[in-house]
């Protein structure tokens, strides 16, 4: 199942860096819940929150508010399933620029 975003057309040449920004960020996540590094989940977090809904990325803005959330609250039981929410969200996601 793909998720289909519409961009305004203006954010096409960098909208592929912000992807490819939060795939490495992928990795920094992954090793943040083995260490239950719960500093960095939330600044992670914030951040995707922060900064996906200016590119159109509702969804994954969402799921950082929920990293964040739960890093707040020193929860590392829905991390992983946060994380891999995330991998499937980049990994499906489409863009359609209008």
């Amino acid at each position: 199942m793909g998720f289909t975003v519409e961009i305004d057309r203006d954010l096409e040449e960098i909208v592929p860096t912000f992807l490819e920004n939060r795939h490495k960020e992928l990795i920094k996540i992954a090793e943040a819940i083995e260490a239950a590094d719960f500093a960095s989940l939330q600044i992670i977090g914030h951040k995707l929150a922060g900064n996906s809904g200016g590119y159109g990325f509702a969804k994954l803005g969402e799921l950082g508010a929920q990293i964040e959330q739960a890093a707040s609250k020193r929860s590392i039981d829905p991390m992983q399933g946060l994380y891999d929410q995330i991998k499937h969200y980049l990994d499906q996601v489409e863009i359609k620029y209008i």
